[in-house]
């Protein structure tokens, strides 16, 4: 019995190690040869214990067969279950896969379809802004037509200048821009035609010799000739530079360009080249009614002009308010016997050569034949824009508001922005 049970304990763990490892099934088949062969050798004996012994080792083979054999089938079960779980691994990996291009797919899909919405509503927003630019600009050119004191080169320039801009924001600053200006002509022509004021405050914006200005009258240029005096010629068409023209047309910029002055109306309010007819004042009077001759030597510039001996004094009626005191400011001038009064200078002085085409520092100059001047840059003098031969607002410049440039660069330099057409 001992044996029974030894031989069973055995074959059991021969059973357990079957199924470990094959390398144990090959050891099982070894013993259950072992005992096979003791079967065979002691198959012929008849004595008990040896009858016992060759039993055990038959049952011993047998099992171990029928062990082996269980764990063969065992082994191609879990090998097929194996193939089955690897199968169904490989399935959910490829369902995995597959449901992840899908959901790949559709991401692209929702972004191709989002793109398309986007690249559609920017469109539409484009349209729908260049919709509300050109309307806004329709209305501010309407509007511009409705501003009775823009001039028509202002009206022009304002109109190029909206038809530019690329935002309805812009272009409501330069209709701003425009009503601003035509506030300030406004203000100008009630300024001008109001006989209560007597010192109208202005700038000088431009020089274009000795005597004539250009003033800024809340923001519109009017050229501007000093009365009773006149300065040598330096611009004529028609005569050379004059002794002292130079000097005077130096003199004046140097002291009257960019700066503020109040002007002073006498009788008449402008000439026969419609420029207004003033006297300038670097300051006020003490006395604004009845300015003294000290004032009048010192603190108006058509005085000083006289004193310092860049003009002389020239009386026109009825602008004669001043003239006895130019007359003897004029005399001061002669008896110091300085700048046109110096005999030796004006005998020695030789005009330039070509002066009759010369122009003034500024590299510009004023005409009355604009014939002559084609291909020239233009200049206006209110809106402070000059154009180029071939622009579209080159010929609709008032004549008495153009100045001319010989170069770009010379327009930029006195000021002026070069014109968007």
């Amino acid at each position: 019995m001992k044996k029974f049970l030894k031989v069973l304990g055995i074959l059991i763990l021969i059973g357990i190690a079957i199924e470990l490892s094959p390398l144990f099934a090959v050891i099982a088949f070894g013993y259950g040869g072992y005992n096979l062969y003791k079967y065979l050798k002691y198959k012929d004996y008849y004595d008990k214990d040896k009858i016992e012994y060759r039993n055990l080792s038959l049952g011993s083979f047998v099992a171990v067969v029928i062990l082996v054999i269980i764990a063969s089938v065992n082994s191609n079960n879990k090998k097929e279950i194996a193939e089955k779980d690897a199968l169904k691994d490989q399935q959910k990996q490829e369902e995995l896969i597959a449901k992840e291009n899908n959901n790949q797919k559709e991401l692209e899909t929702k972004k191709t379809e989002l793109k398309s919405k986007e690249k559609e509503s920017i469109a539409e927003r484009n349209a729908k802004r260049q919709e509300e630019l050109a309307d806004s600009k329709d209305k501010a050119i309407e509007k511009l037509a409705t501003l009775e004191f823009l001039t028509a080169e202002q009206v022009a320039d304002f109109t190029e200048d909206i038809n530019s801009q690329k935002t309805p924001s812009n272009v409501n600053y330069v209709l701003e821009k425009a009503k601003s200006f035509n506030d300030k002509g406004k203000q100008a022509i009630e300024t001008k035609n109001d006989p209560d004021k007597i010192y109208q405050v202005a700038t000088i914006t431009n020089v274009t010799d000795g005597d004539t200005v250009t003033a800024g009258i809340y923001g519109t240029g009017y050229t501007t000739r000093l009365i009773g005096v006149d300065t040598p010629e330096t611009v004529h068409p028609s005569k050379p530079v004059e002794f002292m023209g130079k000097e005077a047309s130096d003199f004046t910029k140097e002291q009257l360009q960019d700066k503020k002055v109040w002007l002073e109306k006498d009788v008449s309010d402008t000439d026969r080249y419609d420029r207004l007819l003033r006297y300038i004042w670097l300051e006020e009077p003490d006395d604004l009614e009845n300015p003294t001759y000290e004032d009048v030597r010192d603190k108006m510039f058509n005085g000083i002009l006289v004193r310092d001996g860049y003009a002389n004094a020239a009386t026109f009626p009825p602008d004669v308010k001043y003239q006895e005191y130019f007359a003897r400011i004029e005399q001061e001038a002669r008896d110091k016997g300085i700048g046109l009064w110096d005999k030796e200078a004006a005998a020695a002085y030789v005009p330039p050569q070509g002066s009759k085409k010369a122009n003034n520092s500024g590299g510009w100059h004023e005409t009355n034949n604009p014939s002559k001047n084609n291909g020239m840059i233009k200049g206006n003098k209110n809106s402070m824009i000059y154009h180029v031969p071939g622009g579209a607002s080159y010929n609709k410049i008032a004549e008495h508001n153009t100045v001319y440039f010989n170069t770009e660069e010379e327009a930029q330099a006195a000021g002026y922005r070069r014109a968007e057409r």
